[in-house]
């Protein structure tokens, strides 16, 4: 069994709410358009819904953020988002009839955050706990935090495009005061097409206010993402060990 299936299993309204939603008719709200800029894949981060402070189309590319919404359920602990979502608008002709996959790299969180940050606040991320697992799942398949791995968004690009590619994203906790930073690459089976740069999907909490919910802090990190690409944790352990090292030999 899945880990999103084992979040949802436990929750049956969560599970119900989530088919329906599978089911409705695509609605506006935050997406990436899959585009081909230079014999490179991109992610650009576009607004279909209301106005939500940023360009209705971000002026940089891969990186772009929703909200989580708790689940219903009393004394529930989970949250699921159904954006953004993505498109295959006019496909360049390398990527028709190929298959085109969303790669899990890796997911963090930045922890605390300034309700409005002011400029030059550099964010501190962390790794999630052993028992926090996020889940994203596209087409009926699903990944999660703990496995990573890839998943379709289409197994074969048409002619013509898609368009509302819905994605379900699942974590087994309610977040608060946190916003999650789900690192992403897209890839296509034509080895003439080079894979995306890291492409950013930031989740920020439910609430009642805009400060509850992180949205000016989740427009902040989109920017600072674009010039501060988020290093891996283990990018920094090894960085560490390097200066503990260096250390050592210079006491000796």
């Amino acid at each position: 069994m899945t880990t999103f299936v084992r979040i949802l299993s436990t929750y049956p309204a969560l599970l119900t709410a989530v088919v329906l939603a599978g089911n409705a008719e695509a609605h506006d709200g935050r997406r990436f358009q899959v585009e081909l800029a230079v014999g490179q894949l991109v992610a650009q981060g576009v607004n279909t819904g209301n106005f939500d402070g940023a360009p209705d189309r971000r002026p940089y590319r891969n990186v772009i953020h929703d909200h989580w919404q708790n689940s219903p359920l009393i004394g529930s602990n989970a949250a699921t988002a159904s954006f953004p979502e993505f498109d295959i608008l006019s496909p360049a002709a390398e990527l028709q009839f190929r298959p085109l996959e969303l790669r899990l790299l890796g997911v963090t969180k930045w922890v605390d955050p300034p309700p409005i940050p002011p400029p030059g606040t550099v964010p501190s991320f962390e790794s999630l706990p052993s028992d926090e697992i996020l889940s994203l799942t596209l087409n009926g398949e699903t990944i999660d935090s703990q496995s990573l791995g890839s998943l379709f968004l289409a197994t074969s690009v048409p002619p013509n495009g898609l368009s509302d590619i819905p994605a379900t994203y699942a974590v087994n906790r309610r977040p608060a005061n946190e916003i999650y930073v789900i690192e992403t690459q897209l890839a296509s089976s034509n080895p003439a097409v080079l894979p995306s740069d890291s492409v950013y999907i930031l989740l920020s909490p439910d609430g009642a206010s805009p400060m509850e919910r992180l949205h000016h802090a989740a427009l902040y990190l989109e920017e600072y993402i674009v010039t501060h690409p988020i290093p891996e944790p283990t990018a920094i352990a090894v960085a560490l060990l390097g200066v503990l090292v260096v250390g050592v030999n210079y006491r000796r």
